[in-house]
């Protein structure tokens, strides 16, 4: 890229500040804008320089935001001038690098000022990808070139150098960070003159290409700002707030100046953009350490030094020989800014190199406050936070790890054939990690190093002779003696991972690691032999040798990696064996000696002890576990059984792993707790807590005490199981069971889950609800929840089985031998029970009884209907409707009204009783009787198609026929079918006055309390004992025939036959038609007989018989007496037989 012309008025070389003044005034928002900002480098006085008092009036630049003020003249005193490397001793960055090396590298820092004076030698000499200035924008003149060339210029390349010049030729005056990238954001023209509207433009450009460098864009330094002493932003700069704020965001770091105007408020405040609460403000430090006088100040800022600041200026700005290699010494916070800028990003390198993440503005800048040294300002009277990177580095930073010298070398201990890796960081270029290790066998060991970050690591082997091997070194060992390894840095910090590997020449037979358990069969010993093993998991080595002893003798003995025995078995015995607690991948050697031809070895590595805890780790194929707890507990796996004493043990671990594995667990005779969820089992006692997973099936087993189990389902389908000494729990692959427990528990919360309960030969119960089901007898409980079916069996004893309702809709069916209660989402069954109870609560509920072969009983009221017979009772309670069967035997229902107005009805073979909010039916009974005690009471009685009789009596009625008997008591009112067969009704009088009223199709009988009626009856016939009692019979459409004695009147037709027996007064009526006649009879003593226009009548006083519109009447003087005969005028056939006068 081409650079602009760079010819420029030559300047004095004597310049020792160049900290020209900006003032910002209104541009296009000069309503709002009326304020003026400075580029923060001061005008700095020395004796016979002007005084920061004497800046002259700005006015004249009011249509810019900000400028550079160009019309005051600076001399350079080289006495007091500060070079960088005297701020970086007196921040401590001297020392960082020192240790550490930290420059800054992967990191672009933005610099939006004058522009940046890319040419310069200490800036990179150039512009673009492959130079240190990377990019960048003038948006002062628009273009792709932001090279600070401006008559005002100089102030931008000064604050670049700062951040990370690369230093002069001597080596003096580098900046903070010299690793760092740059960008170059232009936002002053060539008069030094700047609008925030380009500002603005710049931070915008800052937030779309923060991660468009090959190095992310981490900071950002302004060193500009108003005339402002606040520690809020002003009202007008909200659009540049919420630029800062994406930035910050972005977790980039935003240094500003502080301001250099202190001594015009005198007052602790800040310019503005520090005051932004989304940037870090800087002031200004002396040499001294003291704050510069003309620093503005606040307590959230930080200083660094500022003041008589040498760094890099543009070559016109200097003495103009084409050279680009200028120095310039500038105070100002304007200074200061920079160097906080670079000291972020060698916070930020280190805070990467030790493993913070996802890095803000506030983690790095609250590590600063939290490590800065603290500085009294006597002008305010108050302490304020002066930056100390020596702190901010080494409190990050860990300590050395291991041992930095060959004498504090850390032991690796003994290191036999195989891989061994040792994790740790060189976080000093000081620093060096020292190894000792003991070969345990003789060969050859590499060693290689994974570095991370900037580490390329140096080697160091002692006196041992050690030769590289690519990137490998190569070291021969030889067993028992010790060698020392060191890692350090030729360049760089960072993590490494040290890996020895050693290859042994030792000769043995490498049986690997031990997968949980391994055979080998059928080995055959002679002499001595060698077998290696692995420890495959943290616990015991267990190594058996089983063989014929008469075949040969064998022993073993088992070693650590450094053939150190460890343990021996030489019992003499059929079987050896010896145990060791090991770590997992431990190395391990046996031996075994002796002769035989068949030896067969079993490995085992599934028990560990870490404390007071014992687990047990399965295989990965079917596995058998046992446990069983005392003052000694047992515990065999796999048929190896291990015993400890239970007072150093009180946490017990099972894990099955993969296979199908089985676990037998016994408790104590302590009270244990017991709970299973589906692929776990934990068991609590009093001095110990055992849990076992991923077992397909368990077994446990009381030892003594009250204990209890609870199970917890899944979301499948499970099954529950209980007996009186035992409850098992499954569901697809897996089975549960508990024995001789007192109580057990099962939750169902998923699925279709099942329950089944069988009794001893003892006395039993059972309470079944709708989520939850009790199932016991003596010294056991079951307790099943919210399980979709239960089902119980009672096989012996007097059991007793008690049912519930919800309150939707529910129905309760029953026989001698079983009773279900079901409703939405519950089915619960209960099989043998002598005596079952059902309760019904809510919804409209329903009772079915079913009768046995035998002679059963069903007895019903309004909330009650029981059915019983020999051996079983079944009783259901508040139920709106209940219905009972019959089928055989002879049985029979007895009906209970209730205080108010029911109705029984009955048909041939059933009987209904009904009332309000209930209704009780009996089907198939031989005998039915149903009682009323209360309210209007209505019997109804239907006829067979059989003969059947009705008996009618002032306080009951009877209807029976072919099979069945009903009986109603104390109804009001009865009335009785009768549509096929011939049936027959008689009716008894009441000791009071009756009626007996017939037609040719109905006959009734009623009196007080009473109503008797009868419908379609072939034959009825009254009976009148006491009282004045009447009856009233009613012809039928064809010729019928009225007969009537002193004690007895009967008329009949085509279809029927109505005779009253004792009555007092007796009436009949023709008048539907027919040819009908009336045959009165007198009695033994003197009778009167009357023929009347509109009938006959018959009396002697005890007595009277009368016939209206009959067709005929025939009057009989049968028996004697002096009977009378009065005959009027009349229109039908009246006939007197016998002698009448």
């Amino acid at each position: 890229m081409s650079r602009k012309s760079q010819t420029r008025p030559r300047r004095s070389t004597k310049i020792e500040t160049l900290e020209a003044r900006q003032m910002m005034a209104a541009d296009a928002m000069d309503a709002l804008l009326n304020v003026s900002l400075d580029q923060h480098h001061v005008d700095e006085s020395l004796p016979d320089m002007v005084r920061h008092s004497d800046i002259p009036d700005l006015d004249q630049h009011q249509q810019a935001d900000f400028w550079i003020d160009s019309e005051v003249g600076y001399q350079n005193n080289g006495d007091l001038e500060q070079t960088l490397d005297g701020a970086h001793e007196q921040t401590g960055l001297d020392t960082v690098r020192t240790n550490y090396g930290f420059g800054g590298s992967g990191q672009t820092v933005v610099v939006i000022d004058s522009g940046i004076a890319y040419d310069h030698y200490a800036l990179g000499g150039g512009y673009g990808a492959n130079y240190r200035v990377v990019g960048g924008w003038d948006f002062a003149e628009n273009d792709a070139d932001p090279f600070d060339d401006g008559t005002e210029g100089s102030h931008g390349t000064h604050v670049a150098g700062i951040v990370g010049s690369t230093g002069d030729t001597n080596g003096n005056n580098t900046g903070v960070a010299p690793d760092v990238d740059l960008v170059a954001l232009r936002v002053f023209d060539d008069a030094g003159n700047g609008y925030f509207s380009d500002v603005a433009e710049a931070l915008d450009w800052v937030v779309n290409n923060h991660d468009s460098f090959e190095n992310p864009i981490t900071a950002v330094n302004l060193s500009i700002g108003t005339a402002w002493n606040s520690d809020t932003a002003p009202s007008w700069a909200s659009f540049l707030e919420t630029k800062f704020q994406q930035i910050e965001n972005l977790g980039i770091f935003i240094s500003v100046s502080a301001g250099n105007s202190f001594t015009s408020y005198n007052e602790p405040g800040l310019s503005y953009p520090a005051a932004s609460s989304y940037v870090v403000p800087v002031m200004s430090l002396d040499g001294n350490g003291s704050l510069s006088y003309f620093s503005q100040r606040y307590s959230t800022a930080i200083a660094a030094p500022g003041r008589y600041i040498r760094s890099t200026i543009p070559d016109y700005a200097g003495n103009n020989n084409g050279i680009t290699d200028d120095w310039a010494n500038f105070s100002g916070t304007s200074m200061a800014s920079p160097y906080v800028a670079g000291a972020s990003v060698i916070i930020r390198e280190a805070m990467d190199l030790v493993g913070y993440t996802n890095i803000t503005q506030d983690m790095i800048y609250d590590h600063m406050i939290a490590t800065a040294d603290s500085i009294f300002d006597s002008a305010t009277n108050q302490n304020y936070f002066s930056l100390n990177l020596a702190n901010a580095i080494d409190s990050l930073l860990p300590d050395d790890d291991f041992g930095s010298t060959i004498e504090s070398a850390y032991n690796l201990g003994a290191l036999g054939e195989g891989d061994t890796q040792v994790s740790g960081m060189i976080s000093t270029l000081a620093d060096g990690d020292y190894f000792t290790f003991t070969a345990t066998t003789t060969g050859v060991a590499t060693f290689s190093a994974t570095e991370s970050h900037h580490l390329d690591v140096s080697w160091d082997f002692g006196s041992a002779t050690a030769t590289r091997d690519g990137n490998n070194w190569v070291l021969d060992v030889v067993a028992g003696q010790t060698y020392t390894v060191g890692l350090s840095t030729l360049d760089g910090l960072g993590y490494y991972d040290l890996g020895v590997s050693i290859e042994s020449t030792f000769s043995f037979i490498d049986w690997g690691a031990i997968a949980g358990q391994q055979s080998h069969s059928n080995l055959s010993s002679s002499g001595e032999s060698w077998y290696r093993i692995v420890a495959g998991q943290n616990g015991y080595v267990t190594a058996q040798a089983a063989f014929a002893a008469a075949a040969g003798n064998v022993d073993i003995a088992l070693y650590d990696a450094n053939l150190q025995m460890l343990g021996e078995s030489a019992s003499g015995s059929d079987a050896e064996r010896v145990d060791y607690l090991a770590s997992s991948g431990q190395e391990f050697y046996i031996r075994v000696s002796g002769t035989n031809a068949d030896v067969d070895f079993q490995l085992t590595n599934l028990v560990n002890v870490d404390g007071t805890t014992l687990s047990l780790s399965g295989t990965d194929g079917d596995d058998t576990f046992s446990f069983t707890a005392g003052s000694t507990h047992q515990v065999v796996v796999n048929g190896v059984e291990y015993q400890f004493d239970s007072a150093a043990i009180n946490n017990i671990v099972f894990s099955g792993g993969a296979g199908s594995d089985t676990a037998n667990l016994t408790g104590s005779t302590a009270n244990e707790l017991t709970t299973f969820r589906v692929g776990s089992v934990q068991m609590v006692s009093s001095n110990f807590n055992l849990s076992a997973s991923s077992f397909e099936k368990v077994q446990v087993s009381s030892g003594g005490g009250t204990d209890n189990v609870v199970f917890y389902d899944s979301a499948a389908d499970e099954y529950y199981v209980g007996y009186s000494d035992r409850a098992i729990f499954g569901g697809d692959g897996y089975r549960y069971d508990v024995l001789n427990y007192a109580n057990s528990l099962a939750y169902s919360n998923g699925g279709y889950d099942s329950a089944t309960f069988y009794d001893t030969a003892g006395d039993e119960w059972y309470i079944g609800k709708s989520d939850r089901v009790r199932f016991g007898g003596a010294g056991f409980h079951h307790d099943v929840r919210t399980f979709e079916s239960t089902l119980a069996y009672s096989t012996g004893g007097n059991d007793s089985s008690t049912l519930y309702d919800t309150d939707a809709d529910d129905t309760f069916v029953c026989w001698w031998n079983r009773a279900i209660m079901a409703g939405d989402g519950y089915h619960n069954d209960t099989r043998g029970f002598t005596r079952s109870l059902a309760y019904a609560t809510g919804g409209y509920d329903e009772a079915i009884f079913y009768d046995t072969a035998g002679n059963d009983t069903y007895v019903s009221w309004s909330n009650r209907a029981i059915l019983t017979g020999d051996g079983y009772y079944n009783d259901s309670r508040g139920f709106e409707r209940t219905k009972a069967i019959g089928s055989t035997g002879t049985d029979k229902a007895i009906f209970y009204d209730t205080t108010g107005d029911d109705n029984y009805i009955g048909r041939e073979g059933q009987g209904t009783m009904m009332g309000a909010n209930y209704r009780n039916d009996a089907i198939g009974f031989d005998t039915f009787e149903a009682y009323a005690t209360s309210g209007t009471d209505n019997a109804t009685f239907y006829d067979s198609a059989g003969d059947d009789i009705f008996n009618g009596y002032s306080n009951r009625a009877k209807m029976w026929g072919a099979g069945y008997f009903h009986t109603s008591n104390g109804f009001d009112r009865t009335v009785a079918f009768a549509t096929t067969g011939y049936d027959q009704a008689t009716f008894f009088d009441s000791s009071g006055n009756d009626s007996y009223v017939t037609w040719s199709n109905r006959a009734l009988m009623a009196g007080a309390g009473y109503f008797n009626d009868t419908r379609g009856f072939d034959k009825t016939t009254a009976f009148a004992t006491t009282g004045y009692d009447t009856a009233t019979y009613y012809d039928g459409t064809g010729d019928d025939m009225y007969v009537a004695w002193s004690d007895r009147a009967l008329i009949s037709g085509n279809g029927f036959y109505h005779d009253g027996r004792g009555f007092d007064r007796v009436s009949a009526v023709a008048s539907n038609g027919g040819n009908d006649r009336a045959i009165l009879h007198d009695s033994a003593g003197d009778d009167d007989v009357f023929a009347k226009v509109w009938g006959a009548y018959m009396t002697n006083g005890t007595y009277y018989n009368e016939a209206r519109g009959f067709e005929r009447v025939d009057a009989y003087r049968d028996l004697g007496g002096n009977d009378d005969a009065t005959v009027d005028s009349i229109d039908y056939l009246f006939s007197l037989i016998g002698d009448w006068t």
